[in-house]
């Protein structure tokens, strides 16, 4: 028996089912949270089955990066064919993706400070008064 959600009990088939049906949404590029919600367990279940067995957290890390290895393919393809079809709705969705699902690698934000040159900036107002500012 595995325990699941508010002591849940899986018998070993549930587990093996539960996971299978994780897969799918995973690859599609849903979080844990959401996928678990989308076959009826709490991701502390999944966090506890993948901690206990590092094999089923290799499946499920493989599992994530999936739609982030095609988004990678279809960069490749577009590179390799040379298209300057500026047309192709292709790279402005793979781009988003990168952009915001593989923000390590591929985020075009840039932090900058703007305000201070890197000088350490004031105590802030609030309310009019300096936070410093003892009342009397």
């Amino acid at each position: 028996m595995y325990m699941g959600q508010q002591g849940k009990k899986y018998t070993k088939e549930q587990r093996e089912t539960a996971i299978s049906s994780l897969q799918e949404w995973l690859e599609f590029g849903f979080s844990r949270a959401r996928a678990c919600g989308m076959v009826g367990m709490t991701e502390s279940t999944l966090s506890r089955w993948v901690n206990e067995d590092h094999a089923l957290g290799m499946k499920v890390k493989s599992w994530e990066n999936k739609i982030n290895r095609l988004a990678t393919q279809n960069i490749v393809d577009a590179l390799n064919l040379e298209a300057n079809d500026e047309n192709d709705k292709r790279k402005e969705t793979t781009k988003w993706w990168m952009e915001r699902r593989m923000k390590k690698d591929y985020s075009t934000r840039i932090e900058q400070d703007l305000t201070t040159d890197g000088e350490k900036l004031p105590n802030p107002i609030y309310g009019g008064q300096s936070t410093n500012k003892k009342e009397v």
